[in-house]
């Protein structure tokens, strides 16, 4: 579990989360060579007032780095206002105080107050990192949506009724239908070789997402593209990720076969997918059912490459693409929420 450092001492009957040293002002941070840094800075803030909501209000402590600067002249650093507004959308001044004592800056977290930050959530977090589908688009749900999501499924689950959820449908001429194309990308899945630039005859939809192969690390980077494809297809009515096609021409270009192992790349991918956090609500509590697939891509009768598919099933219950955003104060540690604390928070909270 990610964690900080976080004080026991008391300052006004509330808890203490040192962050350690911080650059603060706008030029300051604008002058930061280190760019990892900054973005580290700026995450240890974040988890720190994030847990703080969720812990009943408390301060973070941090250092000042540049002598110099004065809160009042300089301010924050744009960089950390931007930050501060993605989680809290209705106005940060609402839930932080700041206050400077000497080389030290205080933020005051206030407790997460839903009224107050004009959220129907009682648990603050900065992505719930549960996905759907909406017509080609993957899309991390809101707090509030993934809280709707989450009452669907658990009632659905205690009804024991199928997912009845209709995705949103593009109204232009075309685009072919939905279903039509959900049978062609069936048909594609079950080919065991591809003409290279081969064009195919259909096109990203619900049901289908197209990815090429455009990195030398390739295994790292799938990784970073799947998570989120298979949650958002899990959580709506599932679909394919076809890795090796061109989204906008919908050509065949694989890997080329120097480039990747497809034994290795077939079990990086199921691996991956089998670590997936899940919710479940329903008594069976199943695994995500899915197929990989590595289909060979020929260039004029040779070997060319590979196309990678992964088929995803709908899923029972919720999956998330990772653990959310989300953090509490535990045993006086800012400590990262599991998908399991968070949806059992989301839902006793609106109890």
């Amino acid at each position: 579990m990610e964690s900080l450092q976080a004080d026991v001492e008391m300052l006004f009957a509330e808890k203490i989360v040192s962050v350690g040293r911080v650059t603060f002002g706008e030029e300051n941070r604008k002058m930061m060579t280190n760019s990892c840094l900054k973005r580290n800075e700026n995450l240890k803030i974040i988890k720190a007032i994030c847990a703080l909501l969720n812990s009943g209000g408390g301060v973070i402590k941090a250092e000042i780095d540049d002598r110099t600067y004065n809160y009042r002249s300089h301010g924050l650093g744009q960089d950390l206002e931007t930050s501060f507004q993605k989680l809290l959308p209705s106005g940060s001044q609402k839930c932080l105080d700041y206050t400077q004592q000497g080389d030290l800056l205080l933020i005051f977290v206030k407790a997460w107050n839903p009224d107050v930050c004009s959220l129907p959530v009682k648990i603050c977090s900065l992505h719930s990192n549960l996905y759907r589908r909406d017509v080609t688009s993957a899309i991390n749900l809101s707090a509030s949506n993934a809280l709707e999501l989450l009452r669907e499924k658990a009632s659905r689950a205690q009804r024991g009724t199928r997912d009845l959820h209709t995705p949103q449908r593009t109204l232009k001429r075309y685009i072919q239908e939905e279903e039509d194309m959900k049978v062609a990308a069936s048909e594609f899945f079950e080919r065991d070789r591809l003409r290279y630039k081969e064009k195919l005859n259909f096109t990203e939809s619900t049901h289908v997402e197209f990815k090429r192969f455009t990195s030398k690390k390739i295994v790292p980077r799938i990784k970073e593209r799947l998570l989120h494809y298979v949650s958002a297809f899990a959580n709506t009515l599932g679909g394919y990720l076809i890795i090796g096609v061109d989204d906008k021409s919908k050509e065949v270009f694989g890997c080329k076969k120097e480039k990747v192992n497809p034994d290795l790349l077939k079990n990086e991918i199921e691996n991956y997918i089998e670590k997936l956090p899940t919710y479940h609500f329903c008594q069976k509590k199943p695994k995500v059912k899915f197929t990989t697939k590595i289909i060979n891509v020929y260039q004029r009768d040779a070997l060319y490459g590979y196309v990678c598919v992964v088929r995803v099933e709908p899923f029972c219950c919720v999956v998330f693409a990772e653990d959310p955003d989300s953090w509490i104060l535990m045993e006086n540690s800012v400590t990262r929420l599991t998908a399991e604390h968070w949806v059992v928070m989301m839902l006793d909270a609106q109890s």
